[in-house]
């Protein structure tokens, strides 16, 4: 099966495992080609960031330029080819007419009533990453269809079906950047590949006009940026919503964002069969173990005792005279404001007596982290490697303010037996299976546009949900993070303290989310096997 996997720009960071996005569509195709089958991924760049990849990776002499298209570069990698189209190509004389002519289809198919039908405008750079999937696409048709001729002769039907259901050629696009357009007036990625790459399908009224054998999934993993929905940010475009209706299927990561599309992608005629949650541990996105079992030491330093009595008002001095090495260590593996960073603050300010350690980047957080002068919080650069902090912390905060849609550092964290304390968000709760220490409110999250048509809607009587599909879309710029309640934050601070508290708690804790996540893992060759017959069945 040759797989293409699609997505606007590529992450050559060393910390890519801090973006869980990014760091899910390399194990994909990690673990695709591992299983044998034809990766390639497309993408972005310059040639700067060309040369610091093939460098980092030692690929620089496999280097080469597209057979197929100009102005693409490319290399192999651990069974992936990576092909690049590059952003700071010179435009050739055949580039500058293929943009002419696909202007000019454009603007003539700007009457069609069908918006999926009409020719795409997209910047040249993703012109040239579409022809080159297109070209992957086509290449694999042919020698499927060489090798089905020659063994439906030698073997019969039966090994001809065989045969073509490894020639398979699937097309993953990342819905992450993937459905904004790509500049003013064009269209996005995810448009673009369902035109050209998505071949028509009978269970679906609205088609491609693709006459490519390929197929087209898009990958979801993330509700905020969908165009449907009361928390999705995406426009409502005409074009992005036909190709939803065309996709061949949509892979979801979580059960909550499953039945977030289930709801409201309805109405644009996505089947439920089309629609496939695949757990992040089918692409062994949590490692391979042995994993150490960090709570297991942890666990002798307890009970600690009157955790969330503290006087925050005492003075620095005061604070520090506290002994600061013999505190319990709580921490956050990703502070944002998305992901509750004020909330992880506002608890340090009110437990003293408790390490507080987070990862961050984010300026704002780690301007009002300095200006708090808390001598109790500790903001550090993400790192390679997540088991190195959790040697160090006794209990893991989750406290996202938005719709998580998985949360990944839940199951990293009870993999090395250390308990969580989750929010009451997205998928978070879904992520603990069934094991996370607390689930605790916070205060979400809000999207103010959003709230002020359905508050609009329901003056005028009409539905609250009428909003959800429509022609206006709640905007991500103007997302707001309330201050949590101090119940809000004394009920955190509870929860750590119960942890903390008890021996016997944080073991059973500890020893449970660990054997829950051990056995998880166990279970990816019978995930994986289930996405692929998945694919087998749209």
């Amino acid at each position: 099966m040759r797989v293409l996997l699609l997505r606007p720009q590529a992450d050559f960071s060393e910390h890519v495992r801090y973006s869980g996005g990014t760091h899910i569509f390399r194990c994909i195709a990690e673990t695709l080609a591992e299983a044998g089958h034809d990766v390639h991924v497309l993408y972005c760049a310059d040639k700067a960031q060309l040369l610091f990849a093939a460098m980092q990776s030692g690929s620089m002499p496999q280097l080469a330029y597209s057979q197929a298209v100009e102005g693409v570069a490319l290399w192999q990698q651990g069974g992936i080819t990576h092909h690049v189209a590059l952003t700071d190509a010179e435009q050739s004389v055949a580039d500058q007419l293929s943009s002419a002519f696909a202007s000019f289809g454009t603007a003539a198919a700007g009457s069609s009533a069908n918006a999926v039908t009409a020719v795409p405008l997209l910047p040249l750079v993703m012109q040239r990453m579409i022809d080159e999937a297109t070209s992957l696409a086509k290449s694999n048709s042919s020698s499927s269809s060489s090798s089905s001729s020659s063994s439906s002769n030698a073997q019969g039907h039966q090994h001809q079906q065989q045969q073509q259901q490894q020639q398979q050629c699937w097309v993953i696009v990342d819905a992450d950047g993937s459905q904004d357009p790509l500049a003013p007036g064009c269209a996005s990625l995810f448009e673009a590949a369902v035109h050209h790459l998505n071949a028509p399908t009978h269970s679906s009224s609205s088609s491609s006009s693709s006459s490519s054998s390929s197929r087209v999934l898009l990958l979801v993993q993330n509700i905020h940026f969908l165009p449907f929905g009361d928390q999705g940010t995406a426009a409502r475009r005409p074009g992005l919503l036909a190709a939803w209706a065309a996709v061949a299927g949509v892979a979801c990561v979580s059960n909550f964002v499953a039945r977030y599309v289930m709801l409201h992608a309805a109405g644009l005629g996505l089947q439920p069969q089309r629609i496939h949650v695949v757990h992040c541990a089918a692409w062994n996105a949590f490692g391979r173990g042995p994993f150490e079992d960090c709570g297991a030491v942890h666990v002798k330093q307890l009970p600690y005792h009157g955790l969330d009595t503290g006087n925050a008002s005492s003075s620095a001095e005061q604070q520090q005279q506290q002994q600061q090495q013999r505190k319990p260590v709580v921490g956050c593996l990703k502070v944002t404001p998305e992901k509750g960073g004020w909330l992880f603050l506002a608890l340090a300010a009110r437990m003293p007596g408790v390490n507080f350690l987070g990862v961050c980047a984010d300026p704002a957080l780690l301007q009002a982290a300095a200006a708090a002068g808390l001598p109790n919080l500790r903001l550090v650069p993400p790192v390679a490697e997540v088991g190195q902090l959790l040697r160090h912390v006794l209990v893991v905060l989750a406290p996202s303010v938005w719709r998580e849609a998985f949360g990944m550092v839940v199951v990293e964290a009870m993999l090395r037996g250390v308990p969580v304390i989750v929010s009451d968000q997205g998928g978070l709760s879904e992520a603990a299976l069934g094991a996370a220490s607390n689930v605790v409110q916070v205060q979400p999250m809000m999207l103010p546009l959003l709230q002020q048509q359905q508050m609009h809607s329901q003056q005028l009587g009409a539905p609250a949900a009428a909003y959800s599909c429509g022609d206006v879309a709640p905007i991500w710029q103007q997302r707001l993070f309330p201050q949590q309640p101090a119940a809000v934050v004394d009920a955190w601070a509870a929860a750590v303290a119960e942890l903390l508290g008890s021996r016997e708690r944080y073991e059973a804790c500890g020893v449970n989310g660990r054997s829950f996540a051990l056995k998880l893992l166990e279970t990816q060759p019978q995930l994986l096997q289930g996405f692929l017959k998945w694919l087998q069945q749209l």
